[in-house]
């Protein structure tokens, strides 16, 4: 049994559905397919639920990472600690999927520089010590170094992986986007070789599908993206022998 992994934000939930129907024999039980994206998360939820998931399970054959906002902050709390009518947790997310993985930690979100955690008492008090208010880009290469985690340990063991951000961070095409953080160039020290050749939201706006909310393009046009030739051959190379 191949266990295939997926995270991301909000625009990665149906991760475990596209990519079967793309790259896998959807009808086939020879595949897990574990997909640990929350809504609302930033890049320090995916690193550290997928060192949590590699300290657990075995190590999984294929992982898609679709990498979030760079100003997104997560804390992981304890399970017991639960914040009421606030939606961005994962409260121990058992994730989506044909297999469940339970994460023991609850992953709070900020949501962004000026996301949901300003409206939460707790919150504010934690997440105002750790933001700049005169920079929303003043959280972006802690970001950048929980993207090079993710590609640093798939590379020390050997596991198959392709990543991406749900938009250009270098030229977000919305204002939402823009708000989640931008840079002028990717550091060198991240990897680039297994990084889809552009983002899904940028290719939504190139086709004339741009999301009415700016960040959250349809499955279809996911879909659509996965199939374009250049991205297809690049995880079709990577999938190739699991």
């Amino acid at each position: 049994m191949k266990d295939i992994l997926f995270f991301g934000g909000s625009t990665g939930l149906t991760l475990h559905q596209t990519f079967p129907e793309i790259f896998f024999n959807s009808n086939t039980k020879d595949y897990n397919y574990i997909n640990l994206s929350i809504s609302g998360a930033g890049n320090f939820y995916i690193t550290g639920s997928f060192f949590e998931y590699i300290n657990k399970h075995k190590k999984p054959d294929y992982v898609f990472f679709k990498f979030t906002g760079l100003n997104r902050l997560d804390l992981p709390f304890d399970t017991k600690v639960k914040l009421t009518n606030y939606s961005f947790q994962s409260i121990g997310n058992e994730g989506n999927g044909s297999s469940f993985i339970k994460i023991n930690k609850n992953w709070v979100c900020s949501g962004g520089y000026a996301g949901s955690w300003l409206g939460e008492g707790i919150l504010k008090k934690i997440f105002c010590y750790m933001y700049d208010v005169k920079d929303q880009n003043s959280t972006n290469e802690q970001s950048l170094q929980q993207i090079f985690t993710c590609i640093s340990l798939c590379e020390t063991l050997n596991i198959p992986y392709n990543w991406t951000f749900y938009y250009d961070v270098i030229n977000p095409p919305s204002k939402s986007s823009k708000q989640d953080g931008y840079i002028g160039s990717l550091p060198e020290y991240i990897s680039k070789k297994q990084m889809l050749n552009f983002s899904p939201l940028n290719f939504a706006y190139s086709v004339n599908e741009a999301p009415d909310d700016g960040n959250h393009y349809s499955k279809r046009v996911f879909k659509k993206y996965l199939t374009q030739e250049i991205i297809y051959n690049k995880i079709r190379n990577t999938i190739k022998n699991i």
